[in-house]
């Protein structure tokens, strides 16, 4: 109930995994669209049951893209995009995973839909909570979820998100204004993925209103334990949103022992822009890889580093699923710190996860839409000479192709699977959002 009186529009999914005797998945929706005749508001359930070939293939197809992960990693290292036989490996992947949900979310369908005459500025946020078996796929983009709420967040159990609202003292707004960071903690930016230096470019740019944002770098040296725990620490203290932005992952480059004894209960919001890599990095996390121990390993993948995150108190995660290029994360940086300018105009407020499946998808939210006359990747040149804008043309475009990565869009395909069934195409970014993600951006 305190879920409910703290966010009036608000929708929550369960999924649960029963894997014995036989796997099967258990899905349950709570949501209010409905009043009784005294305005108070009724909670209406609805549930169904996956059947064993449902689960088995929904848990096979999780394991796929975990191991399509490590073929991603490598190419996206190299070349810094996915190339044509990975990106259509993706794309098949994505439609198995939509077919099965479909199906599955079949019963559940005239609950989550909203009214016809609902503007789409008024459509609901949905928390969904999902189980590790199945946190290498991207539920928060299947296309019934996508059509029918204004954001989606994925959550680890209904207790944590419980735990999280009640440590935000009622606020429910997060800034991005105001920002912690550390940048390139192992030193391992270079020609080829300039890190430091665009993340500089960013910080001066005035579109991007990171202009009190303020941190550590590793450009000098590699940023120590005591560092990280100290620029947590700070922003936790002063409640200010805190970003990681490197290579490899964050949890390799911040030990695990120099986290867990942290208390971060007033960190409003935590940014992790990592999993990118180029050779140096590469090369180096593979052979720490090497010495690790099983618990290690996991506590790095996306879902251990939010639940490890979430443990210490931080209230909202954003960051990669899986591997991504160097560009596409870039890209990711410019994009949210740009959205969220347009962002704090909207009357009402506009969610954290709206804004990053704006960023992600490209899926233009309502509110946003007046403000913003075209996407934000889409920005108008002015004429000038031929030669420097062929040449500048030409070096976007290639930046453009390389974005397209992680996930398996495919730019190619004007007519692919994804713009006839969302009305746009996917830009392969695999970030997401964990926590309070439905919070408005102040």
């Amino acid at each position: 109930s305190d879920v409910y009186k703290r966010q009036e529009n608000m929708s929550l999914m369960v999924l649960h995994l029963h894997e014995k005797p036989e796997p099967r998945f258990y899905a349950v929706v709570y949501s209010r669209p409905k009043t009784d005749e005294d305005g108070n508001p009724l909670l209406q359930v609805s549930c169904c049951i996956s059947s064993t070939e449902q689960a088995e293939q929904l848990l096979l197809l999780n394991a796929e893209m975990t191991k399509l992960h490590g073929a991603m990693r490598i190419e996206l290292f190299k070349i810094g995009y996915l190339g044509v036989g990975l990106t259509a490996q993706c794309d098949d992947l994505r439609r198995r995973m939509n077919a099965v949900f479909e199906e599955f979310f079949m019963p559940m369908e005239g609950m989550v839909q909203p009214g016809e005459e609902t503007p789409k500025e008024e459509y609901p946020s949905l928390v969904l909570v999902a189980p590790e078996g199945v946190a290498a796929l991207s539920l928060e983009r299947l296309p019934l979820l996508q059509g029918c709420f204004r954001s989606v967040t994925l959550e680890l159990s209904a207790h944590f998100m419980l735990a999280r609202m009640r440590s935000q003292d009622g606020v429910g707004q997060i800034s991005l204004d105001d920002c912690s960071y550390v940048v390139d903690a192992q030193n391992e930016s270079n020609s080829s993925c300039p890190l430091t230096e665009m993340f500089d470019t960013c910080l001066k740019a005035k579109d991007c209103g990171m202009s009190k944002w303020s941190g550590v770098s590793g450009a000098a040296h590699t940023v120590t334990q005591g560092e990280w725990q100290q620029a947590l620490l700070g922003a936790a203290q002063a409640r200010r949103s805190f970003a990681f932005y490197g290579m490899g992952k964050c949890l390799a480059a911040l030990e695990p022992s120099s986290l867990v004894g942290l208390n971060l209960d007033g960190l409003p919001c935590l940014i992790l822009l990592d999993r990118t890599e180029n050779d140096k990095a590469f090369q180096a996390a593979v052979k720490a890889e090497n010495d690790k121990l099983p618990p290690r390993t996991r506590a790095e993948t996306a879902y251990g580093t939010a639940a490890l995150l979430s443990l210490r108190g931080v209230s909202t995660v954003v960051l990669n699923r899986g591997p991504t290029g160097f560009h596409a994360n870039h890209k990711c940086l410019q994009q949210l710190t740009t959205v969220k300018e347009y962002a704090k105009k909207v009357k009402g407020g506009v969610a954290l996860a709206t804004i990053v499946r704006q960023v992600v998808t490209e899926i233009m939210d309502a509110g946003l839409e007046p403000l913003m006359a075209t996407p934000v990747k889409a920005d108008k040149k002015p004429k000038g000479k031929k030669g420097k804008d062929s040449k500048r043309d030409g070096r976007e475009s290639a930046m453009s192709t390389a974005t397209e990565a992680t996930d398996g869009s495919a730019a190619e395909d004007e007519s692919s699977w994804f713009k006839d069934k969302l009305g746009q195409r996917e830009t392969g970014m695999s970030m997401f959002c964990v926590g309070l993600g439905f919070n408005t951006i102040k």
